[in-house]
């Protein structure tokens, strides 16, 4: 639990300090690489927010970050209503 809190302070002074984060992978969809374009400009996404930035549902926006989180991309943080997303910044 620990090492975890640490790792997303870490993530939030990186964000926080306007470091440029300079994350390619390859093998993402473009939906995907839209999600991760967005992060690196924000500091976490939520599900609304996801479906308004690809111009789709809340359930297609949810499946696309559950992906990415299984890829390790993005690191999920809280449950339900309160879950945000983050870039995981250890993947880049």
């Amino acid at each position: 639990m620990f090492l975890w809190m640490t790792r997303i302070r870490l993530i939030l002074v990186l964000l926080k300090t306007k470091m440029p984060i300079n994350i390619q992978i390859k093998g993402l969809s473009e939906q995907e690489t839209l999600i991760v374009n967005y992060l690196q400009k924000h500091e976490e996404i939520i599900i609304i927010k996801a479906g308004e930035v690809l111009g789709v549902k809340q359930r297609r926006a949810r499946e696309i970050l559950k992906g990415l989180t299984e890829k390790k991309v993005l690191l999920k943080c809280g449950a339900y209503k309160s879950t945000v997303y983050m870039l995981n910044i250890k993947n880049g």
